[in-house]
């Protein structure tokens, strides 16, 4: 979040006229670089922890359930519950 303020803050710099300057595209390009690099931890913190969620399923038996996952052989049951409530 802060480094997305701070890339506004530069693109309005810019927006309001100051000149490109070698050090000033070297600031914008700073800040872009550092907002993609956030961005990017982001996206391998939430692979990482839904990768552990899927392990932790996986270890206790209940990944498919977890899912919302119910194979053919498992219908049975609750069809015949269906059923019978009607």
């Amino acid at each position: 979040f802060q480094d997305q303020k701070a890339l506004e803050g530069v693109e309005e710099r810019e927006a309001a006229g100051e000149a490109l300057t070698p050090e000033f595209v070297q600031l914008k390009l700073d800040r872009q670089d550092n907002l993609a690099n956030d961005r990017k931890s982001e996206a391998q913190s939430v692979a990482s922890y839904n990768q552990a969620i899927a392990k932790l399923e996986l270890v206790k038996g209940t990944l498919l359930q977890y899912n919302n996952v119910i194979m053919q052989e498992d219908m049975i049951p609750y069809e015949r519950k269906w059923v019978a409530k009607k």
